[in-house]
């Protein structure tokens, strides 16, 4: 990243620090959805399946 930056205009400079901030943002929230997702159905108790305290 700070080859990326070398020699850049302060301007361009955020604009790429922003770009790859929200890049990580939006990777860790798609990671945590797909987790939650895959653990959502595991646990979940319906009123129709028979497991009853």
């Amino acid at each position: 990243m700070t080859l990326a930056l070398y020699g850049k205009s302060r301007r361009r400079k955020g604009a790429l620090l922003t770009a790859a901030l929200l890049a990580v943002i939006v990777a860790t929230v798609g990671a945590l959805g797909a987790i939650t997702s895959a653990f959502a159905h595991h646990g979940t108790r319906s009123p129709g399946s028979g497991m009853h305290c």
